[in-house]
């Protein structure tokens, strides 16, 4: 991509705004966009979430108790969920994100916006279950990616699954699984973010002694949590409940410490940072091995 291409922020209007983007930019890697099946699907949805929560309440206030109580308050759930759902389906309208080696493309009606992945100084994931930890290599057995797939359920992805980019400028980019093929474009960001904050989170640990993931700190003595530290040699393993990372100890029945996935900032480079501190430190009297990792879902 030229570097001064397009700017950041760009007004196109109408839909030859592809065709402007395809003359300045070139054909992207790949083009994720509002899939109609998903569109006609949701709005679906809401829709009988709608006229079935004014039928209940119809039933209740004009035929039934007519009283305000706990489940009056519940009846209103159906239709505000509709409401909020169409809400989302209206904010993505022409909503499409064209993927480059340097960076992101994201339209949305008559506007655009760039991304460069030099720019990512965080990335959010939010996620309830995660399906598998993704560990690539070059061809002579360097790291180059290390990656998480969140496991995909529609429920998941209608209310609990979105991933935030943030700017060292702080712009922020939210991406949603209205787009189709979410999952994919998950893991394409991470692929292109992980080398950038790679080498930032390391130079920081160098320089300073530990490295900062929101309320989480590590260090080469272990984790951090406040004033509690976890050594490497009591670490047992991360996981993934319920949308909350937790952090197991060895011998213990109970989860150490744990804190809502979206609260920890760059959560792959989090997790491979981790895995490599832990297998660097002998445990239990044994030489340390590089082939097992922590295990990463529950």
């Amino acid at each position: 991509m030229p570097k001064r291409a397009m700017s950041e922020q760009a007004m196109i209007s109408g839909d030859p705004r592809v065709e402007v983007v395809l003359r300045e930019l070139g054909e992207p890697e790949a083009v994720y966009q509002i899939g109609l099946p998903r569109f006609l699907f949701q709005l679906a949805i809401s829709l009988t979430l709608i006229l079935i929560g004014v039928l209940i309440n119809y039933l209740w206030w004009v035929h039934g108790p007519q009283r305000l109580d706990h489940l009056a308050l519940l009846l209103l759930f159906p239709p505000f969920l509709g409401v909020v759902v169409i809400g989302r389906l209206l904010r993505q309208r022409g909503l499409m994100l064209l993927l480059y080696p340097t960076g992101l493309l994201h339209l949305r009606r008559a506007q655009a916006e760039v991304v460069l992945w030099q720019e990512v100084d965080q990335m959010f994931l939010h996620f309830n279950r995660l399906k598998e930890r993704i560990v690539e290599h070059d061809q002579e057995g360097k790291r180059t990616a290390y990656l998480l797939r969140p496991a995909a359920s529609f429920t998941d992805d209608l209310l609990h699954s979105w991933l935030t980019l943030v700017c060292q400028d702080g712009r922020e980019l939210q991406i949603t699984p209205a787009v189709s093929r979410y999952h994919h474009l998950v893991l394409e960001v991470q692929r292109r973010i992980f080398p950038i904050l790679w080498q930032k989170v390391w130079q920081q640990l160098q320089e300073q002694g530990f490295a900062t993931f929101g309320p989480l700190l590590i260090s080469d003595r272990g984790l951090h949590w406040s004033k509690a530290v976890l050594p490497w040699n009591q670490f047992d393993s991360l996981r993934i409940h319920n949308g909350k990372l937790l952090i197991r100890q060895k011998k213990l029945w109970k989860t150490w410490r744990s804190t809502a996935v979206s609260t920890v900032p760059n959560l792959p480079i989090f997790w491979a940072l981790v895995d490599q501190l832990h297998q660097a430190v002998p445990q239990a009297g044994e030489p340390s091995t590089s082939g097992n990792m922590a295990c990463g879902t529950e």
